[in-house]
């Protein structure tokens, strides 16, 4: 069950765990909770429609519908978002007869509620002290996120289990040539776009022999005319790109780099396909996967958040030294190796038992 899809990223991540499941042996039906989607996963076998209530309504037609519904499924797996989750438990937990309930958790919550302001979350803050233990697994796509559920939302650690991504298909062809540099994810003002836009800047600053590159944006969202406005003001080009299935092709159909500039992320997915792509990893160190992924910036160059500065100096590092973007494509190959699916399929058929 998907909530709000983030501007495809759920679903681009479901596209990939789907299709592991189902070579797994099991059947897969897919509840979208709200409308539109970029593209329905692969691996389904049913899709359920949303409801077509609005507000209250939408609410009220769910969950009669879920209830209904319980019969039919074994297990329920809905992916994290502040309001479909608790809709989700809820409905699941008060039934006598219910399937296993488990949550996909996407981000480390302590770190997104804070980001949001204290005064906008009681709520939210009340219902995951509640409800988060009582979900029968919890599944983590980086184990800082899981230390984050137990530490500050008492979650059991014996409930959350930590499981690799698996990476999208391998991508045939070499990243393109030329200054481009590729940004993978929902557009909010939490991506800072912004950030990046100043450390292109800053390099060109230091080296006219570099160029300027392009900024590739492969996403959608509430922050994109905030970021067309900065990169104007700024000179740099940008152009964004849907959000689509074939991920770690159009990344190196596109772009040379592959930069992260998000201030929060708790799944580093963009790191992955970033990585089946072939494209070398840059970013910053945000709260909390990136540094998981990239094994404490061995497998990729992080800086500190806000450090516009060092972000260029290693963009201009990697566009006018040979030796580190082939040493750090390398690397990004092995991240790819470690995510492909056949690597992890052995966890997740653990994790989910037929």
């Amino acid at each position: 069950m998907s909530g709000s899809s983030d501007g495809g990223e759920r679903t681009l991540i479901a596209h990939t765990i789907a299709p592991l499941l189902q070579g797994l042996g099991h059947t897969l039906t897919y509840w979208p909770l709200t409308a539109p989607r970029p593209f329905i996963p692969d691996g389904m076998g049913d899709v359920i429609d949303p409801p077509r209530g609005q507000g209250p309504m939408a609410r009220i037609q769910f969950v009669g519908q879920l209830r209904r519904g319980l019969g039919l499924f074994d297990a329920i797996v809905v992916e994290q978002d502040l309001a479909a989750e608790f809709a989700v438990a809820e409905a699941v937990l008060t039934s006598r007869h219910r399937p296993a309930l488990y949550l996909l958790a996407h981000y480390p919550l302590g770190y997104y509620l804070a980001a949001r302001g204290e005064h906008n979350i009681g709520r939210e803050r009340r219902l995951s002290e509640r409800l988060l233990s009582r979900f029968d697994q919890i599944i983590v796509l980086a184990p800082s996120v899981g230390a984050d559920l137990h530490e500050r939302f008492g979650v059991p650690e014996e409930r959350i289990r930590s499981l690799l991504w698996p990476a999208p298909a391998r991508a045939s062809a070499r990243p393109a040539a030329g200054p481009a540099i590729a940004v993978v994810g929902h557009v909010t003002r939490l991506k800072g776009i912004d950030v990046l836009l100043h450390a292109v800047k800053d390099m060109g600053a230091v080296s006219e022999s570099a160029g300027t590159p392009e900024l590739h944006v492969f996403g959608d969202g509430d922050a994109v005319g905030d970021a067309r406005e900065e990169a104007g003001r700024l000179g740099v080009r940008l152009q964004f790109h849907p959000l689509t299935d074939h991920i770690a092709r159009d990344l190196a159909d596109t772009a040379q780099l592959f930069y992260g500039p998000q201030w929060i992320d708790g799944t580093a997915f963009d790191y992955v396909a970033a990585a089946a792509a072939g494209l070398p990893l840059l970013g910053l160190q945000a709260p909390t996967a990136p540094a998981e992924i990239l094994v404490s910036g061995t497998m990729g160059r992080l800086a500190g958040l806000g450090e516009a500065s060092r972000s260029g100096a290693h963009l201009l590092e990697f566009m006018t030294d040979p030796r580190v973007y082939q040493g750090f494509q390398q690397a990004a190959n092995l991240v790819y190796s470690r995510h492909r699916p056949d690597r992890v399929a052995p966890e997740w058929a653990a994790a989910f038992p037929l």
